[in-house]
């Protein structure tokens, strides 16, 4: 039930796009969902959609849901960013707001608020949860850096990510230590209205040494509504 809602949603938010820029629609497959070195799905594919609206002003808000094993994640969220001044420099602040839909409860339910710069082709994050993985949860926060370099004039793009999950909530949540890297690196290809990629998952094992942070390799493709944008 929970992806025929996610469906119609991304299908009202599409008739939408098509009349005013600020709503865009985002649909993906992925060989495995990842979060932040850990497999969401159990090494399964998964069905991704979103639908944000964005104001002139810089404000924005939406929604992001994404197919699990026999569940579904929907997140809320809401931010704002902008350019300072000519430094090319952008900053991006907000919260995501973490839902589950079988779960029988909103235990699992939990908060992050989030704030980020970016330079070009480099960009990094900081999100922080006073209760990471829900109700009774202790606070845990990450900090990632991203970079997506043009490689020539092949349409190629480098995709390489490194992140840093620590505190007293990662420890709780994953029963293993309280701190642990991810990393990734990859290949990007736009083909139409196309995005591509396939990259290698790596990092510290986290829950105990569980397989669910083993390395492996991705690949998926989304598309962005309206096209032509």
């Amino acid at each position: 039930m929970i992806k025929s809602r996610i469906a119609a949603a991304a299908a009202l938010l599409a008739v939408a796009g098509a009349a005013q820029a600020e709503v865009s629609v985002d649909a993906a497959w992925v060989s495995d969902y990842d979060w932040r070195g850990v497999q969401q799905t159990s090494g399964h594919d998964a069905l991704q959609l979103s639908g944000t609206y964005t104001h002139d002003s810089g404000f924005y808000a939406g929604l992001w849901g994404s197919s699990l094993v026999s569940d579904a994640e929907i997140d809320v969220f809401a931010g704002y960013a902008a350019d300072i001044g000519d430094s090319g420099l952008g900053f991006d602040v907000g919260l995501n707001y973490y839902t589950y839909t079988n779960t029988g409860s909103t235990d699992a339910n939990f908060v992050e608020g989030y704030a980020g710069l970016n330079y070009g082709v480099f960009s990094g994050k900081l999100w922080y949860s006073p209760e990471f993985g829900g109700d009774g949860g202790d606070p845990a926060f990450y900090l990632e850096g991203n970079a997506a370099l043009p490689l020539g004039g092949s349409g190629l793009n480098l995709l390489a990510h490194v992140g840093y999950s620590k505190g007293d909530g990662i420890e709780l949540y994953y029963g293993g230590d309280d701190n642990y890297v991810d990393w990734s690196v990859g290949l990007g290809y736009d083909v139409g209205n196309f995005s591509t990629f396939v990259k290698w998952v790596d990092g510290s094992d986290v829950a105990g040494g569980n397989n669910n942070s083993q390395a492996r390799v991705l690949f998926g493709i989304s598309t962005s509504l309206p096209w032509g944008e």
